[in-house]
Protein backbone atom coordinates (compact mmCIF):
# COMPACT_ATOMS: atom_id res chain seq x y z
CA UNK A 1 0.00 0.00 0.00
CA UNK A 2 2.50 2.47 0.81
CA UNK A 3 4.23 1.74 -2.49
CA UNK A 4 1.14 2.98 -4.06
CA UNK A 5 0.63 5.82 -2.14
CA UNK A 6 4.23 7.07 -3.27
CA UNK A 7 3.58 6.13 -6.99
CA UNK A 8 0.44 8.32 -6.91
CA UNK A 9 2.08 11.20 -4.82
CA UNK A 10 4.83 11.56 -7.32
CA UNK A 11 2.08 11.29 -10.17
CA UNK A 12 2.55 7.79 -11.37
CA UNK A 13 1.60 5.66 -14.20
CA UNK A 14 -1.90 4.55 -14.51
CA UNK A 15 -1.88 1.71 -17.20
CA UNK A 16 -6.21 1.72 -17.36
CA UNK A 17 -8.37 -1.59 -17.61
CA UNK A 18 -5.87 -4.50 -16.55
CA UNK A 19 -8.91 -7.16 -18.14
CA UNK A 20 -9.45 -5.32 -20.91
CA UNK A 21 -7.12 -7.41 -23.68
CA UNK A 22 -5.26 -11.09 -23.25
CA UNK A 23 -5.95 -11.30 -19.25
CA UNK A 24 -6.11 -15.17 -20.04
CA UNK A 25 -2.93 -15.16 -22.04
CA UNK A 26 -0.97 -13.15 -19.49
CA UNK A 27 -2.46 -15.65 -16.99
CA UNK A 28 -1.29 -18.32 -18.77
CA UNK A 29 2.11 -17.45 -19.22
CA UNK A 30 2.79 -16.44 -15.73
CA UNK A 31 1.86 -19.67 -14.39
CA UNK A 32 4.39 -21.05 -16.57
CA UNK A 33 7.19 -18.88 -14.56
CA UNK A 34 6.21 -19.25 -10.69
CA UNK A 35 7.31 -22.63 -8.92
CA UNK A 36 4.11 -25.18 -9.86
CA UNK A 37 3.57 -25.75 -5.72
CA UNK A 38 2.06 -22.33 -6.06
CA UNK A 39 -0.49 -23.50 -8.93
CA UNK A 40 -2.99 -24.66 -6.27
CA UNK A 41 -4.70 -21.38 -6.57
CA UNK A 42 -4.64 -17.54 -8.38
CA UNK A 43 -5.83 -14.54 -7.46
CA UNK A 44 -6.03 -11.87 -10.11
CA UNK A 45 -7.19 -8.23 -9.86
CA UNK A 46 -6.16 -4.29 -11.28
CA UNK A 47 -4.60 -2.45 -8.71
CA UNK A 48 -4.72 1.18 -7.96
CA UNK A 49 -2.43 1.64 -10.65
CA UNK A 50 -4.33 -0.11 -13.58
CA UNK A 51 -1.82 -2.99 -13.25
CA UNK A 52 -2.95 -6.64 -13.43
CA UNK A 53 -1.97 -8.77 -10.32
CA UNK A 54 -1.82 -11.89 -9.74
CA UNK A 55 -1.17 -14.11 -6.94
CA UNK A 56 -0.12 -17.96 -7.56
CA UNK A 57 -0.51 -19.78 -4.19
CA UNK A 58 -0.98 -22.38 -1.80
CA UNK A 59 -1.86 -22.47 1.73
CA UNK A 60 0.52 -23.32 4.44
CA UNK A 61 2.10 -21.43 7.64
CA UNK A 62 3.74 -18.16 7.42
CA UNK A 63 6.97 -17.28 9.07
CA UNK A 64 4.88 -16.68 12.54
CA UNK A 65 3.24 -19.95 12.20
CA UNK A 66 -0.07 -18.86 11.29
CA UNK A 67 -2.48 -20.26 8.39
CA UNK A 68 -1.72 -18.35 4.89
CA UNK A 69 -1.33 -18.30 1.30
CA UNK A 70 2.02 -19.06 0.36
CA UNK A 71 3.09 -17.83 -2.78
CA UNK A 72 4.29 -15.61 -5.95
CA UNK A 73 2.55 -12.30 -6.69
CA UNK A 74 3.71 -10.83 -10.44
CA UNK A 75 2.32 -7.41 -11.24
CA UNK A 76 2.23 -6.62 -14.88
CA UNK A 77 1.28 -3.71 -17.49
CA UNK A 78 -1.63 -5.37 -19.23
CA UNK A 79 -1.23 -4.11 -22.65
CA UNK A 80 2.38 -5.50 -23.09
CA UNK A 81 2.84 -8.06 -20.49
CA UNK A 82 5.80 -6.63 -19.00
CA UNK A 83 6.39 -8.07 -15.22
CA UNK A 84 6.91 -5.27 -12.84
CA UNK A 85 7.35 -6.30 -10.06
CA UNK A 86 7.64 -9.66 -8.70
CA UNK A 87 7.50 -11.29 -4.92
CA UNK A 88 7.46 -14.12 -2.86
CA UNK A 89 6.19 -15.11 0.41
CA UNK A 90 2.53 -15.02 2.43
CA UNK A 91 -0.33 -13.35 1.70
CA UNK A 92 -0.39 -11.32 4.81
Amino acid sequence: MASEIGRWSIGGKVYGDAYAVGLEDHVKSLSEMVDEKYLDNVSIYQNSEGRLVTFFHTHGTNDSGEFDDIGEMLELDPKTGEILLRREGSGS
